[in-house]
């Protein structure tokens, strides 16, 4: 069942879906490209890791943490990064620039009588303090592997009230950053923590040329004109960026733009594809509901009802409206069919099937192809 309102504000509520994310990317003026330091200080972390930490590893746990052997103990394997993030029986091996939560510091420091490796004895203290020293500036590892750690036992299929995509919105724990002069808000500790796990720093801040040419080119998809370019570097205003922004959400062209996301889910084309490839002369008009509706700033919900179930929404005797409700549901009558099936009824339980698997790709995340067969 749709929900008869959902608790967004009006203007928020397909905007956050599509635009929030780019936004904040672009409100921490993140560089297009690594600058020079910080790729001096990769390849510094690289190197320290293949001439010191690499060794140790190799010398002190791969004997039974490695797909060297027949099997790893434990399930885990440390001759991959995804080995121990993926960790063993016990979870991930490693929490970057958190060695009081890393199990792997946990075993080799002797600090749990439960769980002490290598068994035999307690690393040498240097060779402890190298590892703690590689985890607190975050664990950077440049190794890529297709390896994977070897399953030690078959986990049970999870039930769908399990699934990550369908649990409840909790509240996340904003990390702790060592140096916040980067930081303007919670989001930016967020991506400083993230930074600092592969040792990137972050760039110097974007002037407000750049900061307009980025925010104008990925809501709109292009260049800003000379008059908006003056008017935002010559606007001293504290607000003046996100006066920016709401000028840019209210330009025509935003809706073209970031329609053009939804079209791609909703397999958006002028013809049928598949097996007869007929043209569909009237799906512009769909194309032009869901850009209007962009910009209309049409709440989420009704975004949604619309589509499924136009035609059986009222209408109150408007025939504008009753156009519109109709070509809304353009969403049903896309996508490929397979027009050439000589059964009838296979065609139309075809119809079903694929109208139900977009429905669920689409507004749930979920693959319901499957279901057909079972």
């Amino acid at each position: 069942m749709i929900p008869q309102h959902l608790d967004l504000s009006r203007a928020l509520r397909h905007r956050l879906c599509f635009v929030a994310p780019l936004v904040l990317l672009m409100h921490v003026e993140a560089s297009e490209s690594l600058a020079d330091d910080a790729t001096d200080e990769v390849a510094g972390a690289s190197m320290h890791f293949s001439a010191v930490v690499l060794p140790l590893l190799k010398k002190h746990c791969y004997e039974c943490h490695s797909h060297e052997g027949d099997a790893a103990e434990g399930g885990l394997v440390l001759d991959s990064r995804a080995g121990w993030r993926m960790g063993g029986d016990s979870g991930p091996a490693i929490a970057p620039g958190n060695p009081d939560k890393s199990l792997l510091l946990t075993a080799i420091d002797y600090s749990d009588t439960e769980l002490q490796m290598p068994p035999d004895s307690k690393l040498p203290q240097r060779d402890i303090d190298v590892l703690r020293k590689w985890i607190t500036a975050g664990a950077f590892d440049p190794r890529i592997t297709n390896q994977s750690p070897p399953a030690t036992e078959t986990k049970p299929e999870l039930s769908m009230t399990e699934l990550w995509s369908v649990q409840p919105v909790e509240h996340v724990e904003v990390p702790y950053v060592a140096d916040d002069s980067w930081v303007r808000n919670d989001t930016d500790r967020f991506i400083l923590t993230k930074l600092a796990a592969i040792a990137v720093s972050p760039n110097e801040a974007a002037d407000k040329y750049v900061l307009l040419r980025r925010a104008t080119f990925d809501l709109t998809g292009l260049p800003p004109t000379l008059a908006g370019i003056d008017e935002f570097v010559h606007d001293n205003r504290t607000d003046a960026y996100e006066r920016l922004i709401d000028r840019l959400l209210a330009s025509q062209h935003y809706g073209e733009r970031w329609g053009r996301h939804w079209l791609d889910l909703a397999r958006y084309g002028d013809s049928n594809g598949g097996d007869i490839n007929y043209a569909h002369a009237n799906a512009w008009r769909y194309r032009d509901y869901v850009i209007k509706s962009f910009n209309d700033d049409k709440p989420y919900d009704a975004f949604i009802r619309e589509q499924l179930a136009g035609d059986l929404l009222p209408d109150d005797g408007n025939a504008a409206r009753r156009r519109e409700l109709l070509t809304a549901t353009g969403f049903l009558m896309l996508g490929p069919k397979m027009l050439a099936e000589v059964d009838s009824d296979k065609l139309l339980i075809d119809i079903v099937d694929e109208q139900l698997d977009v429905t669920g790709l689409t507004f749930l995340g979920m693959t319901f192809g499957c279901a057909r067969c079972r």
